[in-house]
């Protein structure tokens, strides 16, 4: 049962059955399938292996067939993919994409003398997607929390304001600079970012040629408001009838920490 842990739809997953002991004709690695599309904190079920377990009137079979794709018009082994039914296996279930590794879970695959077969979580596998689910969220931070921190705590800050020390609109240049900067790390893909199309759908990764159409609105309202939602806005000549594209715009906290590193004691732990 692949699961997502994050709150961004996963499409184009896979699932790979790996390390298979004892291996199956010398194969070890399996593919399973892919094309898997999986909604934000959702999961999906995907066919690993089947056993017949017979009838009244007929013995059960001799195999376990793991259910993979055809071989492509290559030439396998006549038992390629078959696996003794008098024996258990065991092996790691892993469900990917091109973001990274979702779900992990080692497996015992095994039919008892009732011909049942049985697929065990040989792991703590629940406490791995906890894990799981707090290092993608620590992953992320918003944005507006990310900018606000960076104006107080960050070392870029306290240089300009080093630079100019009597200037009396330090804060509103800051906010200017940092936010041009922010919009050109983002055009270049030099920084991730997610939103929502609304707050009521899922948080999605934003492509980085959208972010030619699309800017944050980085203003004193915004920044001093309490509940830390930022917006992309289609860019418009006439800002009256700009349309919103994204709410809960949220950035890379990696990426934001390793290019506005905090002085002191500041930490880029959650706030908001």
């Amino acid at each position: 049962m692949p699961q997502n842990n994050t709150d961004t739809e996963i499409s184009n997953g896979k699932l790979q059955l790996l390390n298979l002991d004892p291996p199956n004709n010398g194969y070890k690695d399996f593919f399973l399938k892919d094309g898997i599309i999986i909604g934000a904190n959702k999961y999906t079920y995907v066919d690993v292996a089947a056993h017949n377990g017979g009838t009244s009137e007929a013995l059960s079979g001799s195999w376990v067939q793991l259910i993979i794709p055809d071989s492509g018009g290559f030439l396998m082994p006549a038992t390629f993919g078959l696996l003794p039914v008098n024996s258990s296996h065991t092996f790691q279930l892993k469900f990917s994409s091109l973001d990274g590794i979702f779900d992990e879970i080692y497996c015992r695959l095994y039919v008892d003398s009732a011909h049942v077969i049985h697929l065990e979580d040989l792991g703590d596998s629940a406490k791995r997607r906890m894990e799981q689910v707090r290092s993608v969220h620590d992953n992320k931070i918003n944005a507006i929390e990310a900018f606000n921190k960076i104006i107080e705590s960050s070392e870029w800050a306290r240089t300009l304001v080093c630079n100019n020390p009597s200037d009396q609109k330090i804060r509103s240049r800051l906010i200017n600079q940092l936010g041009r900067d922010l919009h050109d790390k983002l055009r270049l893909g030099e920084l991730s970012a997610w939103g929502r199309l609304d707050s009521e759908k899922p948080l999605r990764p934003i492509p980085q040629e959208e972010w030619d159409e699309v800017t944050i609105s980085f203003d004193e309202r915004s920044l001093t408001s309490n509940n830390c939602n930022a917006c992309a806005w289609v860019k418009m000549h006439d800002v009256r009838k700009s349309r919103l594209r994204y709410v809960s715009v949220q950035f890379s906290r990696h990426e934001i920490s390793d290019s506005y590193p905090l002085v002191n004691e500041a930490s880029w732990c959650r706030q908001c």
